[in-house]
């Protein structure tokens, strides 16, 4: 059986962060990966939220999770990660 609705309780916030390497100028994606990486290091565990990468594409590189190490890892993926 498949569904695509996220196992998050009704009522809690989900947050979706967007890596925009699209409108943001090559020298400043760094800074863009290391602020996010400082800002999902603070995180309160348990908060649930994905990562999209905008390209000339959208694409998804983690999907909902309240785990921020399973966020940090799919952002160092060099193959599906954030395109820096």
């Amino acid at each position: 059986m498949f569904t695509n609705v996220p196992a998050v309780p009704r009522g809690d916030a989900v947050n979706v962060l967007l890596v925009d390497s699209l409108n943001t100028l090559r020298e400043d994606q760094s800074m863009v990966r290391d602020h996010l990486i400082a800002f999902l290091k603070t995180t309160q565990p348990g908060t649930p939220m994905a990562i999209f990468a905008l390209q000339t594409k959208l694409r998804l590189v983690q999907g909902f999770t309240g785990d921020s190490a399973t966020l940090l890892a799919a952002l160092e993926n060099k193959t599906t990660g954030a395109p820096w």
